[in-house]
C-alpha cells in the first residue's frame, strides 16, 4: 500500500520495468479518505495530481495503517 503525493492511497498492482518507482497503482481512497467506487488503476509514470504535478509515491504504508485488505483490491482488479 502506498500514499501518493496527491494524497490518494492505493495498492501497487503492477511494476513498471523501465521506471521501478512509477508502478501501476489501484486507487482505493481519495485524498479526502473517501473510497473510490470505480477503483481506477493509475500508471504513476503518466498520472498527474489535481494541480498538474507529476504523480509520485509519497510513502509506503505499513500493513494495518489503513483499513485495506490489498488482496481484496487486487482480486477486484483482475475480476475475480
Amino acid at each position: 500500500m502506498v500514499e501518493l503525493n496527491s494524497g490518494d492511497i492505493g495498492v501497487v498492482a503492477a511494476i513498471n520495468r523501465e521506471q521501478r518507482l512509477k508502478p501501476h497503482v489501484l486507487l482505493a481512497y481519495r485524498a479526502d479518505r473517501q473510497p473510490y467506487v470505480e477503483m481506477p488503476i493509475a500508471n504513476i509514470a503518466t498520472h498527474r495530481t489535481p494541480n498538474d504535478r507529476p504523480c509520485e509515491i509519497e510513502r509506503v504504508l505499513e500493513a494495518g495503517a489503513i483499513d485495506i485488505d490489498p488482496a481484496h483490491y487486487l482480486r477486484k482488479a483482475v475480476g475475480l
